[in-house]
């Protein structure tokens, strides 16, 4: 066997709720499975995910020469879907390490080739960075959708303004978001306590140019399950410059840092009231 569906599956099955477990069962099942190409690209993105981009490229340039030799030249189907891949995480290894010129050139290289996934956001992104970016739409930055606007100059007035309507006191609020801000929610005081710790290494790489940092602060959300007890925030990567922020479940196992220390506590001593205190109170008595 050069494969274990079952062994592979549970591993990948982490990848977003405990990415490092993940990337343990995974380096394990390819010391074991090495012959499992089709199966690399999972890999390479929990690599990447967790910031590992050196062992990314190398375990990319690998497999970028196994689909250049042919493995899957007989089986048209997997070859399609490994050569997807290939470019997929080579041009989100690009981004990530900062060479937008290189994916963008990438990109349109390879794209005709492929299937078309969507990176509109993170084309122009990468156009702003090499400065090709017309002067008349930096002039029409206002008018822009919010990305937009945010990639062309941040405000970070535009980003608290996005992310309040992830907040149960907002009246222009998202009502079809799985989670909101409990109503009295300090967001500013939280916000101005999270800029602390970013940027940092306690983060994880899960798309293009972001970087995503989790905070636990209890009950601070809401869902329909239940109390939210995480803030998930993004940012443009390697950067304070934000680009949202939510209550978030199922993170528990992700890096965070705990805000709990910022939480209001009554501290005022509510003295317990005897069987005696209630008969006096009850017959008048002092």
């Amino acid at each position: 066997m050069y494969y274990d569906g079952q062994a592979f599956t549970e591993a990948i099955s982490l990848i977003q709720t405990d990415p490092y477990k993940a990337l343990d069962k995974l380096k394990k099942y390819f010391d074991k499975y090495p012959l499992d190409y089709s199966s690399y690209p999972y890999y390479i993105s929990t690599l990447m995910l967790v910031g590992e981009f050196d062992i990314a490229e190398e375990k990319l340039n690998y497999i970028q020469n196994k689909y250049d030799s042919g493995i899957f030249k007989n089986d048209e189907r997997k070859d399609a879907i490994l050569r997807y891949s290939i470019i997929y995480a080579r041009f989100k290894l690009l981004c990530y390490q900062g060479k937008y010129e290189e994916a963008y050139n990438y990109y349109y290289d390879n794209i005709n080739s492929i299937k078309k996934f969507d990176v509109d956001k993170i084309l122009f992104y990468c156009r702003m960075k090499m400065g090709l970016v017309e002067d008349n739409i930096i002039k029409e930055r206002d008018v822009l959708p919010y990305f937009y606007r945010q990639t062309i100059d941040y405000k970070e007035s535009d980003f608290i303004h996005h992310a309040k309507k992830h907040c149960a006191d907002n009246p222009h609020k998202n009502e079809d978001e799985e989670t909101e801000f409990v109503s009295g929610f300090p967001f500013e005081e939280v916000l101005s306590e999270i800029k602390k710790y970013i940027p940092s290494e306690k983060k994880l790489y899960p798309g293009f140019i972001d970087n995503m940092y989790v905070f636990r602060y209890d009950e601070c959300g809401t869902s329909k399950k239940g109390p939210v007890d995480y803030i998930k925030v993004f940012t443009f990567n390697d950067t304070n410059d934000f680009i949202t922020m939510y209550p978030c479940k199922d993170v528990e196992r992700l890096p965070y840092v705990d805000l709990n220390y910022m939480r209001k506590v009554n501290n005022t001593k509510v003295k317990r009231r005897s069987q005696i205190d209630k008969f006096n109170d009850r017959f008048g008595i002092k």
